[in-house]
């Protein structure tokens, strides 16, 4: 754990070097309002999470590696974040590209912080899972920006996936960073065309295509 004037704790846990959830004590972080989590090896899916005893009553700031926080470590973060990094993302000398991160899942998280303003979600890696179409969005009347970074497997049925789930009609600047074909790159700017239609307040709307 590094910490920085009680403000910032950045936290890296190889594969190797974690332990049971019962190995970390309960702990209260009074003052800290950003906390940064990376799982450097691989997903984390499944079992509890290191912070899920952890008080932190003033967190506002939240980046998380390869997991989606979920149960305990949910509660744990609390709902009063403004700010949301999450990243998916292949390791070094891995041999997986596709994972069952679970959109579902990450979106219920997501739509617990009802004061966020900016939301970044990257994915470097696909998804295997069948994708099917959510039933209710979840709304997020506070964001502002919204960054999405999709890598080469399923971008399409992400961001539809996404922009179906979340209502974001507060939203002012959207920036889309997509790595695929020209096939795919127009069906992905189709389905962004029309999700963020329903935001009156979109005031830059960046597409790029790596």
């Amino acid at each position: 754990v590094e910490r920085t004037r009680g403000r910032r704790d950045v936290l890296e846990t190889p594969e190797s070097c974690r332990g049971p959830k019962n190995s970390w004590k309960a702990a209260t972080f009074p003052s800290l309002e950003e906390l940064s989590i990376k799982y450097t090896d691989s997903l984390h899916e499944n079992g509890g999470q290191f912070f899920d005893d952890w008080v932190m009553p003033l967190l506002h700031r939240l980046s998380v590696l390869n997991s989606i926080p979920k149960d305990h470590s949910s509660l744990a973060i609390g709902t009063s974040l403004t700010s949301i990094q999450l990243a998916f993302t292949k390791a070094v000398n891995a041999d997986f590209i596709y994972v069952d991160i679970s959109l579902p899942d990450l979106v219920h998280f997501i739509s617990k912080q009802q004061s966020l303003a900016e939301l970044s979600i990257r994915f470097d890696i696909g998804i295997y899972q069948n994708i099917i179409r959510p039933t209710q969005p979840a709304i997020l009347p506070s964001l502002k920006s919204f960054q999405l970074y999709l890598g080469e497997k399923h971008s399409r049925s992400i961001v539809e996936y996404l922009l179906q789930a979340l209502e974001m009609s507060s939203l002012r600047n959207f920036l889309l960073t997509v790595d695929c074909d020209i096939e795919e790159l127009t069906q992905v700017a189709f389905y962004v065309l029309d999700g963020i239609s329903s935001s009156s307040e979109i005031q830059d709307f960046h597409l790029r295509f790596v």
